[in-house]
């Protein structure tokens, strides 16, 4: 069974930790979402790249493969997030390909798209779908931490820093957290995702 049309499902968190370490991976992923949810996910999937990860990370929506190739190529070290590939047609995918070596980078690149269109990367961007690989799953909103796994997660960030969730957020609103990325989760796994330092946050 075409492993781009049935991927394992992976949670938003789970995935953008495994992106954050970009030293880890190879750089194309596929992340399938329900059509017409592209965009919400690729700025969510931003979001919390950004909140895990030191490098700059940025959601591009592409028009065009020349769009697509100015986005890979700008920075090949940021962590970049792409949409807008459900406007492609097939001439458009066969031109990608062929120019698929001027879109190779340092640091993963992450499709978002609809199942309709990774259905048919495989026959019309094949030496695209090669850097791709298996490296492609389904996005699903409902599953991530267990409650007990995030319970154990916050009581460790708890211990190492030496303080609770009431003076996290008092340091937050007071501008006194510094810019890394074990805070970054902390605040998210609180469901204040929003007080992330300025210098994590970009």
């Amino acid at each position: 069974m075409n492993r781009a049309i049935l991927p394992d499902k992976l949670a938003a968190w789970a995935l953008a930790a495994r992106l954050s370490d970009v030293e880890s991976l190879q750089t194309w992923r596929v992340l399938i979402v329900r059509t017409g949810a592209e965009e919400e996910v690729s700025e969510h999937m931003r979001e919390l790249l950004a909140s895990l990860s030191d490098a700059p990370v940025t959601h591009h929506r592409v028009s065009s493969v020349e769009d697509l190739i100015h986005a890979a190529t700008r920075d090949p070290h940021e962590l970049l997030v792409l949409s807008g590939l459900d406007g492609f047609d097939e001439p458009m995918w066969r031109a990608l390909d062929i120019n698929r070596s001027r879109v190779l980078r340092d640091a993963p690149t992450l499709l978002v798209v609809a199942e309709g269109v990774v259905a048919n990367m495989p026959a019309l961007a094949p030496n695209l779908w090669s850097f791709i690989g298996d490296a492609v799953w389904r996005y699903d909103p409902d599953i991530g931490l267990t409650s007990a796994e995030r319970e154990l997660r916050l009581a460790e960030l708890r211990q190492h820093f030496g303080f609770d969730d009431a003076e996290l957020l008092r340091r937050a609103a007071a501008g006194q957290l510094h810019g890394e990325p074990d805070i970054a989760e902390w605040l998210v796994l609180i469901g204040e995702g929003t007080r992330i330092p300025g210098e994590v946050a970009r």
